[in-house]
């Protein structure tokens, strides 16, 4: 799931990220692999920041924004904030992009801080929440506190900046119905943006010496799938964009060795959305008198085909073992919005989104989060 996902149907900016990786953050949490997972720091430079947005173009008419990830924006020396934000704002000052977006830890956010991050073209910040479980924060020694993240994010709201949440599923101490319990904390606070992505176990970390003394087990693929499933529909019927699901891949990611265990995907925010559409699916079809049928279409956005059909069209192949004998055709019409399926057989026309399946239902793990 890249950065058009189910969740909005509003094109998002083009972010050109620049990676200050590990850098500002007081110490280690437990599952930190920050140069696995994001490289090494970038040397920043005003000149350098020109030719990475000319490297990423001009976004295509979207809004493009300059990205500070990878570290604890806030927790640099005020003279390297003021210096990064300077050669940035130099950009923005000329139109080269519209605003600049950070990452940063919730307990190093402070009126005074917001307060000058917006008088400098900062628009958006991010902030590593992780949990919403003080229990689960101080297991993965995270340094701060599910009223950390909560003040921060009212505090950013008071200053008119757009706030982020990132979230972890699987994380040590952790249950499914616990995380769900920091999905609906993390609605209650409206942010304007979620990230979510089950915690892997990368070489070096202190999570890969619990995972190899038998001390933490990762979720499986199934019930990382299953829990950010959950999390992506409940954040979609509160109106709450999902920006992604899932880690980035990196070129480190690919080296033998790096990823000692966990749900780790390069597509995984795609089998995350192939899940709701298979359920929204299957849905549909069993809403029609199958021995009556001799066809069955379904129709969804062109933006989504891929999410109804499925990894290696899986979807669509377990879909025509549920309408068989009927034939099923899968088709695309750009007038469908994004997240919904029409459904034609008979005569008959049935229709469900997203918030149309989902709503009301009250929906949970279907298993045991670990093995």
């Amino acid at each position: 799931m890249g950065n058009e996902g189910i969740s909005s149907a509003a094109p998002r900016p083009l972010i050109v990220p620049v990676f200050i990786t590990g850098q500002g953050c007081p110490h280690r949490c437990i599952f930190c692999s920050g140069r696995t997972t994001a490289g090494p720091p970038e040397q920043i430079s005003e000149s350098s920041l020109r030719e990475k947005v000319r490297q990423f173009g001009d976004g295509g008419g979207r809004k493009v924004q300059l990205a500070f990830y990878g570290g604890n924006f806030t927790g640099l020396a005020i003279a390297e904030q003021e210096r990064l934000l300077g050669c940035a704002g130099r950009l923005v000052e000329e139109a080269l992009v519209e605003s600049v977006r950070i990452s940063t830890r919730p307990d190093y956010i402070k009126p005074g801080i917001a307060s000058f991050l917006k008088e400098r073209h900062v628009t958006t910040v991010e902030l590593g929440a992780e949990s919403m479980l003080d229990k689960v924060l101080a297991a993965s020694q995270r340094g701060h506190t599910a009223g950390d993240v909560a003040a921060a994010v009212a505090i950013l709201k008071a200053n008119g900046l757009q706030t982020g949440l990132h979230l972890m599923a699987g994380l040590p101490q952790d249950t499914p119905e616990g995380f769900l319990a920091t999905v609906r904390e993390a609605i209650s606070l409206r942010p304007d943006m979620v990230r979510i992505h089950p915690a892997i176990v990368f070489e070096g970390t202190e999570l890969a010496g619990l995972y190899e003394t038998g001390l933490y087990a990762p979720l499986t693929m199934e019930a990382a799938i299953d829990l950010c499933k959950a999390a992506l529909v409940r954040f979609t019927l509160a109106g709450i964009p999902v920006i992604r699901m899932g880690l980035q891949q990196t070129p480190e990611m690919e080296k033998e060795g790096r990823i000692k265990a966990g749900p780790f995907h390069p597509s995984f925010g795609m089998l995350v959305e192939s899940a709701v559409f298979l359920e929204m699916a299957g849905g549909l079809l069993a809403g029609f008198p199958v021995p009556g049928c001799s066809e069955f279409k379904l129709v969804c956005s062109p933006r989504d085909e891929s999410s109804l059909r499925g990894m290696k069209n899986s979807n669509f192949n377990k879909l025509a073992q549920w309408a068989s004998p009927a034939r099923l055709e899968l088709k695309t019409d750009g007038e469908i919005p994004p997240g919904s399926i029409l459904a034609l057989a008979a005569a008959r026309i049935l229709k469900t989104s997203i918030k149309e399946f989902y709503g009301g239902v009250s929906l949970c793990s279907n298993q045991d989060s670990r093995e």
